[in-house]
């Protein structure tokens, strides 16, 4: 069974209604609890702007319903299966959906790299959601997912050159060694950016890895000399995901020197280790001589008891926090949840999240922190809101043992 085949046999004959399997079971009374013709309303909404493919946008249509409900479904184990076998009890969905896919599959979809037929049914999500209609089969949205938006001749010739050299040696521009290409694309290494460095450049699997991970034994004096260094190259304020400076350039020699840099340089996760933060160390390279950095939203900067914060409200509540001595954890998680609270403070045996809630403007933001409401009282935690005209520092002496 292929990812968008309109139905499913084992939906369509009723099984997961029925299963008494618990993995399934759970999830599947919970939301029958909740579901009601507004669901129904979101589900076929969707359904009728992707037609078949509305399948790639599960996750989206579960963060809708629980705006609409006010309840969390991140706990909520195949919850995909609920709302594909909701659609087909919805009447006329079924037809629609059959109509759909027969319709799709009408118009041959060819790969724009290697002109291959292109079968809609082992597309990933993944990539239907970054293209629709699908423009790459599978193995080539490996290789074009950087320049999905801005694809043209160069670039597609530039890659069609790369894939047709892979069985050619090649020499290292930092190292000077000999490698095989195709040793290194087919590697576990795909975190690294190979395909990139050997586009417009030729970098080998080794001289990457050293990039991201190193064994260099130097003082924190010469690392932050360093890391300065990377910077003026940059000409921005590096982050820590190293990968992504290479896809600043286009250049060879360029890359060749990024690397050079990066190989002498400690990986950011180092920087963490020995300095408390990466955050920390740009601090003290002097890239951010006054403390802070300035972010899409907010200006990122360093409370006096070290923790890294993401406005300048949030250092003055962490720096209120510290002055009372009041014992507090930053970002940490929320149950079962990739959410993260500001503050975490234990008062009385009960856990307690501080969060500076300062876009609530923001629909998106809005919605995230109704999710987190949700969670909170769903874990038996007690969550202080703070808002940019919350008279803050009353509430939060309170917590003073």
């Amino acid at each position: 069974m292929g990812y968008y085949h309109p139905f499913s046999s084992n939906l369509d004959s009723g099984w997961y209604r029925t299963t008494n399997n618990e993995s399934y079971a759970a999830g599947r009374n919970k939301l029958d609890k909740i579901w009601d013709s507004q669901c129904d309303k979101i589900l076929v909404e969707y359904i009728k702007k992707h037609g078949a493919v509305y399948k790639a946008f599960l996750t989206d249509i579960r963060d809708d319903v629980e705006a609409l409900k006010g309840v969390s479904l991140r706990g909520i184990r195949y919850y995909e299966y609920y709302f594909q076998n909701r659609a087909l009890e919805i009447p006329g969905i079924k037809e629609y959906l059959i109509e759909s896919y027969q319709k799709i599959n009408e118009h041959e979809l060819v790969c724009n790299l290697c002109s291959s037929k292109i079968y809609l049914d082992l597309i990933s999500p993944y990539n239907l959601k970054k293209q629709f209609p699908p423009k790459f089969c599978n193995d080539c949205f490996y290789f074009v997912q950087p320049y999905i938006c801005e694809w043209d001749d160069d670039i597609k010739n530039k890659i069609l050159s790369l894939s047709g050299n892979i069985h050619n040696e090649r020499e290292c521009n930092c190292c000077k060694s000999k490698y095989l290409l195709e040793d290194e694309l087919f590697s576990l290494n795909l975190y690294l950016p190979i395909i990139h460095a050997n586009i417009f450049a030729s970098i080998c699997d080794g001289c990457l890895e050293k990039t991201i991970y190193n064994e260099i034994e130097d003082s924190e004096e010469e690392q932050l000399k360093k890391l300065y260094n990377l910077y003026e190259f940059l000409q921005k304020v590096p982050n820590e995901d190293y990968g992504s400076f290479y896809y600043l350039f286009r250049d060879e020699a360029k890359i060749t020197e990024l690397t050079k840099l990066l190989r002498e340089l400690w990986a950011a996760q180092n920087f963490k280790e020995k300095m408390g933060s990466f955050f920390l160390a740009l601090i003290k390279s002097g890239i951010l001589p006054e403390g802070t950095q300035k972010m899409k939203m907010g200006t990122k900067t360093m409370a006096k008891d070290g923790h890294v914060c993401l406005s300048i409200a949030e250092k003055e509540i962490d720096d209120f926090l510290f002055k009372l001595r009041i014992p507090h954890k930053k970002e940490v998680s929320y149950p079962g949840s990739e959410f993260r609270a500001d503050w975490e403070v234990v008062k009385d045996g009960k856990r307690c999240f501080i969060e500076y809630f300062g876009l609530m403007s923001k629909k998106e933001y809005a919605l995230k922190v109704e999710h987190k409401r949700i969670i909170a009282i769903e874990n038996n935690i007690e969550l202080i809101a703070i808002y940019p005209e919350t008279k803050w520092k009353d509430i939060l002496i309170n917590l003073k043992i």
